[in-house]
């Protein structure tokens, strides 16, 4: 079977859609089916043969690490390919690191091929236990020069998949 051939989903959780924004650029890009976790019965994954999951990023955790922990046994013999959402830039490996490390436990971890992208954060349409978090880590951070970024920014751009496409039609985007 060649990768155009290989049935493939795309799932993700959104808190504020970003994670939905780029599940519908990749869905529309390869023709893949798109499912919200909240939508999904999870058996259906036994009909596909690669499955590429999408999770937002909220207090250091994936919004997708309980649903992927109670449904690792449908994916764990498929390729699998992980991309998070958040604030924290790519290029901050060791961060992002400790986002997965905390998320899932090292047998997945060890099974799924990972993509960082970019997300926003806008304060106005955040929810108001979020909003308060966000208030609390401003007077906690008192550090000159953190990596804590807490004003609103928005790099949910397209053009932040080329990794993660150029990976699903790649002969490694198949194991």
């Amino acid at each position: 079977m060649n990768r155009a051939e290989m049935r493939t989903i795309i799932i993700y959780a959104s808190k504020y859609g970003s994670t939905r924004q780029y599940a519908e650029w990749l869905g529309n890009e390869t023709g893949y089916p798109i499912f919200n976790i909240k939508d999904i019965q999870a058996d259906i994954i036994k009909d596909y043969q690669r499955v590429i999951v999408g999770s937002s990023v909220h207090m250091g955790r994936l919004d997708i690490s309980s649903w992927m922990n109670k449904h690792w046994h449908l994916m764990e013999d498929k390729p699998v390919i992980l991309f998070s959402v958040n604030g924290t830039p790519p290029e901050q490996k060791e961060e992002l690191q400790k986002i997965l490390e905390f998320s899932l436990p090292k047998h997945i971890l060890e099974n799924v091929n990972y993509f960082p992208l970019q997300g926003r954060l806008i304060y106005a349409e955040l929810n108001f236990w979020h909003k308060l978090l966000v208030k609390m880590m401003k007077k906690m951070d008192k550090h000159p020069g953190s990596n804590l970024v807490l004003e609103d920014y928005d790099n949910v751009r397209k053009e932040n998949l080329v990794n993660l496409k150029n990976h699903i039609v790649s002969p490694a985007g198949m194991n």
